[in-house]
C-alpha cells in the first residue's frame, strides 16, 4: 500500500476533524476510538477524502469499516483512483 496515500489521509483526517492532531499522532489502527470519532466526525472525513483524492465514495461504501483502519480506508482510496 501506498505510503504517499496513507499519509495524506492522516493529514486529511487530521485537519477534517480540528481537535489539533498531528497527522503523525494518527496510529490508524481503530482510528473510531483512536480519534474519538462519532457519526458526524466519520462523514466530514469521508467528504474531505473525497475532495482530497478527487473521487466519489459510493453511498453503498458508507460503513463504519471503511473508516475503522487507515488501511481500509487507504485500500478504498486507491481502488477508486485506479478505477477513475
Amino acid at each position: 500500500m501506498s505510503t504517499e496515500i496513507h499519509n495524506r489521509l492522516r493529514t486529511t483526517i487530521a485537519d477534517a476533524l480540528n481537535r489539533g492532531i498531528s497527522p503523525s499522532d494518527i496510529v490508524g489502527v481503530n482510528m473510531i476510538e483512536e480519534l474519538g470519532m462519532t457519526s458526524v466526525d466519520a462523514l466530514e472525513v469521508l467528504i474531505h477524502v473525497e475532495s482530497e483524492f478527487n473521487i466519489m465514495i459510493d453511498d453503498s461504501d458508507l460503513s463504519q469499516e471503511l473508516v475503522t483502519s487507515l488501511d481500509n480506508l487507504a485500500d478504498y482510496v486507491n481502488r477508486k483512483m485506479v478505477a477513475a
